[in-house]
């Protein structure tokens, strides 16, 4: 599917040179509850859900939550994913069928929201809803989000056109990525959707003062897309070409798994990382993880761990500080290149490497409080 693009319908490009007071002064978050729907899970079926977006400001992103109920596992045992493994996929459409995140299972979107939104926290520490805290049981609950906005509105969607709507789409099920084996009685789930936005600002202030009309972030598209490709038998040599190039890169995420889907740490030393003709790195295991705790303050602090099989290199600043990089340019003949053998342990089976990249599309000149968040 085409790369999305801000339609002429749903919005104007912002001019760079806007005057009066900046909109994210003159404007306010608003929550707005979209839908709720129940699904029980069944060992092998599985549900698709497509919701409309309410229109209404420049759209920030979709909270999903849910929570669960009747689950019993009984000698069944739950897998590795945990509460997130409910979703088999989930993505944000763009109003002429191009994708701004692109369909992938509930695990990959907690990793992403761990990982490109580090400012928020792991979302398995979220605890502020009782019913919907997150829960990696036979009756699963939690939250995340699936946001095109990153943070100050870039990336945000100009959502103020009933006739071009976006749609969140997502499939739950199978109840055996939950949970296999011999499950008494699979939960009965209840997702609830929420849209959050930036509202569309007055003319001017009770004072006067002019507000600007358009967020600053409408410069930019944010575009989470991602690949899977095979993994070679134990103790052989890989070599993986990312194909989602031709944007600036945010972040790159690997997840690895062995051939029943368990995810592992199977890549050796050394991890080499080269794009074009540049080396980017060679790395150990361990000093991949090493840099993650730099970067991640809740690696760092052990507020939260790393998981198993999950490799990240984030290529943007860490708000608040000066640690990080820029985004990394790349075209469409960008050669980005990651080599790794495969673990011993894995044997003769295959497994997969999933790809998440993080990517900004520039539509415009960038807002330079913008540029590499």
């Amino acid at each position: 599917m085409p790369l999305p693009t801000q339609a002429p319908t749903n919005g104007t490009a912002p001019s760079t040179t806007q005057a009066g007071i900046p909109f994210i002064q003159g404007s306010n978050h608003k929550n707005t509850r979209i839908t709720s729907f129940d699904y029980t899970l069944t060992a092998g079926g599985s549900q698709e859900f497509v919701t409309d977006i309410t229109p209404g400001g420049f759209l920030r992103g979709v909270r999903v939550s849910w929570s669960s109920t009747g689950g019993v596992l009984g000698s069944g045992t739950l897998t590795g994913d945990g509460s997130a493994a409910i979703f088999q996929s989930i993505s944000l459409e763009n109003l002429d069928g191009g994708l701004f995140v692109y369909p992938m299972n509930g695990f990959a979107h907690k990793m992403a929201n761990k990982y490109f939104r580090p400012w928020e926290g792991d979302p398995v520490k979220r605890t502020g809803s009782t019913s919907e805290a997150w829960s990696d049981t036979i009756n699963p609950s939690g939250s995340f989000k699936i946001y095109p906005e990153l943070r100050d509105t870039a990336g945000v969607l100009a959502n103020s056109d009933a006739r071009a709507k976006y749609r969140i789409r997502m499939t739950l099920g199978p109840g055996a990525s939950l949970a296999s084996g011999a499950v008494t009685t699979f939960p009965k789930i209840t997702v609830t959707l929420y849209a959050e936005t930036w509202s569309q600002t007055d003319a001017r202030d009770l004072q006067g003062n002019a507000i600007q009309e358009l967020p600053p972030g409408l410069a930019l598209s944010h575009v989470v897309r991602h690949q899977i490709q095979p993994m070679s038998s134990g103790g052989s040599g890989n070599t993986w070409q990312l194909t989602n190039t031709g944007n600036e890169i945010r972040a790159v995420l690997a997840i690895v798994r062995d051939a029943n889907g368990v995810r592992q740490d199977y890549l050796t030393d050394p991890i080499r990382r080269t794009i074009d003709d540049k080396t980017l790195g060679v790395e150990s295991p361990n000093e991949v993880f090493h840099s993650m705790e730099d970067f991640y303050d809740f690696l760092a602090n052990g507020t939260s761990t790393r998981e198993t099989g999950v490799y990240v290199w984030p290529r943007f600043r860490r708000p608040g500080d000066m640690v990080g990089q820029y985004w990394m340019p790349t075209n469409s003949g960008t050669y980005y290149i990651t080599e790794s053998s495969t673990a011993a342990a894995a044997g003769a089976t295959v497994g997969t490497v999933e790809w998440i990249t993080d990517e900004i599309v520039p539509l415009g000149p960038i807002p330079r409080e913008l540029d590499g968040i």
